[in-house]
């Protein structure tokens, strides 16, 4: 039987040093491959401590508060500013400023606001007068002041972040401020057409 295997025997030394270099090969690759499971499991478990230790912004309530009487929008209503903090941790507060939806922010009229340390379930409360000017930047235009008026929000700087967007959700509020500052009657009716569109409120809305 082994007869068959003579005609190799001069190869025999190339065959042992073939077959010792694949097993030196094999033993090589599969260590680095278990050296990378090794690398990505660390990494797993790098990403995984950071997880545990990474900041989570505190859970505020932040709006606006828009009183009208009668809930009528034609009317001035009484406005206020609320942050209050739902979180259980403490949070200072250094400044509540007017922004757009796109971040630029700027200093609410006629307010000189310090900063306030709250604790868990500690609010405070912002008188706004909403006939001040409450955008100084805009160039007034019709359009410009629907875009403005839709993107309004509230931004909050914590001393902990660089500032969150709360976004005003009050379309009656918005609506008060389209009547003050937009005065053309069409683009009036335009920017209400986009304010029931962006809360779905019906059309209805734009002849009451």
């Amino acid at each position: 039987m082994f007869e068959i295997f003579e005609p190799l025997n001069p190869y025999l030394p190339l065959i042992t040093v073939g077959l010792a270099v694949f097993t030196l090969w094999n033993g090589i690759k599969t260590r680095i491959q278990g050296n990378e499971l090794k690398k990505q499991d660390l990494a797993l478990k790098r990403i995984d401590r950071e997880d545990k230790f990474r900041y989570l912004h505190p859970h505020l309530y932040v709006d606006l508060v828009a009183q009208f009487p009668y809930q009528d929008s034609s009317y001035t209503p009484t406005c206020a500013m609320v942050v209050s903090n739902r979180d259980e941790r403490n949070v200072r507060v250094e400044t509540v400023e007017w922004a757009y939806d796109d971040g630029f922010s700027w200093a609410l009229d006629n307010v000189d606001f310090q900063p306030v340390m709250l604790q868990t379930s500690d609010k405070i409360e912002i008188s706004i007068n909403p006939e001040a000017n409450i955008f100084p930047h805009s160039s007034g235009k019709p359009l410009n002041m629907i875009a403005n008026i839709l993107g309004l929000s509230i931004k909050v700087k914590l001393s902990t972040d660089a500032g969150r967007l709360y976004s005003i959700d009050d379309p009656r509020f918005k609506r008060y401020l389209m009547g003050r500052y937009i005065d053309s009657a069409i683009m009036l009716k335009v920017g209400e057409y986009l304010l029931c569109r962006q809360y779905n409120l019906s059309l209805l809305n734009l002849f009451i």
